[in-house]
This record gives structure tokens, sequence and C-alpha cells, in this order.
């Protein structure tokens, strides 16, 4: 495990993947430091208005950092999207293959490494964005750490979706048009309540509810995590229980495709 969560890691570098977090999070610091004058102003104007407006700039920094965490994740999405299909060519096969590793373990191992180098980057890009939040704007919220949780959930279930992908067809063209296939699926499932009160169809709307339930809902997860960030209850856990179901499920679908697919 070690030993593919290092290469893991030289991959990316050697890729170049990592300057993608690098400048996105340079351009998000930026922001964040160019925004230190409306504090200045805020102070200027007295104690008594301070109260009031620190509240709004506290949700604007938890939205600003779930929205960076969220562009972190969707440019690990993309930046993983080829490494099995990379590692399962002709050539390379065989070499991870005659490893004395069961089939199981090489692809569960590669899944934590990929998930452990690439979720580590987005935390990091996010740790640097918080700190940031806390010098210039005095940004000290401990329920942040809901952000982060349900970033690397997400990131995992859309792992789930582009390693299925790659192992199934080999193709990082197809990993990432699995991934952006559910992202619109996700988006339009959604909308299964409006869609029920639209159509006459019992059972077209039963099929709404159904393919509602069972896709990954990672919109939703993040919408979660800002709401418990802002110390808000949520009452509805099932796109989080779900989406994780349907996570383990594809993975197993994937491990079984994988032992039996011949390289």
């Amino acid at each position: 495990m070690r030993g593919m969560i290092h290469d893991c890691f030289v991959e990316m570098i050697e890729r170049k993947a990592i300057w993608m977090f690098v400048v996105v999070t340079l351009i998000a610091s930026l922001i964040i430091l160019a925004t230190s004058s409306f504090d200045m102003q805020l102070q200027i104007e007295g104690q008594s208005d301070i109260e009031p407006l620190s509240g709004i700039i506290d949700v604007a920094a938890t939205k600003g950092l779930n929205a960076h965490l969220g562009f972190m994740m969707f440019l690990a999405v993309l930046a993983t999207a080829g490494l099995l299909p990379n590692m399962l060519v002709r050539g390379r096969a065989e070499y991870y293959l005659s490893k004395p590793i069961s089939r199981t373990g090489l692809f569960l191992g590669k899944l934590i490494s990929i998930w452990l180098v690439y979720g580590g980057a987005i935390v990091t890009c996010g740790v640097i964005s918080l700190a940031l939040l806390y010098l210039i704007h005095g940004y000290a919220n401990i329920n942040v750490i809901y952000l982060f949780v349900q970033s690397l959930l997400s990131f995992f279930i859309w792992l789930s979706v582009t390693t299925f992908a790659s192992i199934t067809f080999g193709s990082t063209a197809f990993a990432m048009m699995s991934a952006f296939l559910v992202f619109v699926l996700q988006m339009i499932f959604s909308y299964h309540e409006i869609f029920r009160d639209i159509v006459g169809s019992r059972i077209m709307a039963t099929v709404g509810d159904v393919l509602y339930y069972i896709f990954p809902k990672m919109g939703k997860i993040s919408d979660i995590g800002e709401n418990l960030a802002m110390g808000r209850v949520v009452d509805d856990w099932i796109p989080v229980w779900s989406s994780v179901i349907f996570a383990m499920g594809l993975i197993w679908v994937t491990v079984i495709i994988f032992n039996r697919k011949d390289y």
C-alpha cells in the first residue's frame, strides 16, 4: 500500500497534475486577499455595524470555501480519470498483474491510493484557503470540518464511477464521460418531485423516484456539508447513505469485472 501511495504521488507530479491545484489555490488566495479591503471598511464603520455584517462574512466564507473544495474535487476527478487505463495498457498490465497480490487487492490498493493522494491535495488546498480566511477575516469555525468530510466522501463516490468506467471500457475518455453523465443525471433526478407532479402516470413517477434514490447525489451531499458547517440542522440524510451504498455496490461490481477481464 505504501508503495502504491508513493507511486501515485510521483505520478501526480510527473503528470503535472499538481500544478492545477497550485494555480487554482493561488487564484483563490488572491481573491481572499482582495477582500481584505472590505473587512477594513467594516472596522472603520464601527463595532455596532460589524456584528450583523460579520455573520454575512462568515456565510460568504463558508460558501466560498465549499466552492473552492468543490472545484478542487472536479480537478481531481479529471486528473485521476486516466490513471487506471494507463496502468492497464498492454505492457504495463503484465507488470502489475505479475506482482504477488490478488487482482482485488491491486484494484482496491490503487483506488485507496488515488483517494488518499488526491484527496490529500484537496484538503491541503482547502486548509490554505481556510488559513487565509482566518488571518484576514478572523474566520474561525470548527464546523468547517464538515466541508472537508463531504468533499472527501464525494470524491470517493466519484472515483467509484470513474474507476468502474476505466476497468469496464479501458478508456480515459469513457471515464470522463461517465463522470459527466452521472453529474447530469443527478441534476435531472434531483427534480423528481416536480417530475412526479407533472406526469400523470404513477408508473413514470415511481420510476423517477427510484432513479433518484439509486443514483449518487454529490450535489445534495455538498449542500448537507455546507448546512452543517453553518450550524444548521439536517433532517434528510438519504443523499449520503444512498450515495455511499451506490459507491460500494459499484466498486464491488468493478472488482468482479476486473477479476474476470483478460489483459
